[in-house]
C-alpha cells in the first residue's frame, strides 16, 4: 500500500515538474557611463513598463556631520520644503499633479534624492524640471 502511494505521488510529481520550473531569469542591459564632471551613471532601459526611477546618491550621510549631529539628516529633510518661486505645498500640489514620486533619505554615509514618474513627455519633463529645482 505504501509502495503504491509512494509512486503515485511520483508519478504525479513527474507530471506536475513542467509547471513547477522556475521561470526564467531575465538579463538586464546596465549601461554604464560618466558624465562630463566624472559623475558615474547607471542606466537600465526597459520597454514594459512607462516609468523612470532616478536616484541621485551623494557621498554625503552623517558620517560627515563632524561636531554638528544630524546636520546630513535636517539639511536632506529640508530640501522639497522650496525653491525659489515655490514652497512645499506648491512642490506637493505640482509632484501630485505629474503622479510623480519625490523621496529623499540619509544615511551613515550617503544621502540620496529620488524621482519617479512617469515617462511620456507631458508628465517627465515638467517633473525633471521640479526635480532639478528641489
Amino acid at each position: 500500500m505504501f509502495t503504491k502511494r509512494l509512486f503515485l505521488t511520483a508519478c504525479l510529481f513527474w507530471v506536475a515538474l513542467p509547471a513547477l520550473a522556475l521561470p526564467t531569469q531575465r538579463v538586464l542591459d546596465i549601461q554604464h557611463w560618466q558624465t562630463p564632471q566624472g559623475t558615474p551613471v547607471y542606466f537600465v532601459p526597459t520597454h514594459d513598463l512607462p516609468m523612470v526611477d532616478i536616484a541621485v546618491v551623494f557621498d554625503a550621510g552623517s558620517a560627515r556631520d563632524a561636531s554638528k549631529f544630524g546636520l546630513a539628516q535636517l539639511t536632506n529633510a529640508m530640501l522639497d520644503e522650496g525653491t525659489r518661486g515655490k514652497n512645499s505645498d506648491q512642490i506637493a500640489n505640482a509632484l501630485d499633479a505629474l503622479g510623480a514620486e519625490y523621496g529623499a533619505s540619509t544615511s551613515k554615509d550617503m544621502a540620496i534624492v529620488s524621482l519617479r514618474t512617469r515617462s511620456n513627455a507631458t508628465q517627465f519633463k515638467p517633473a525633471i524640471a521640479l526635480f532639478t529645482q528641489i
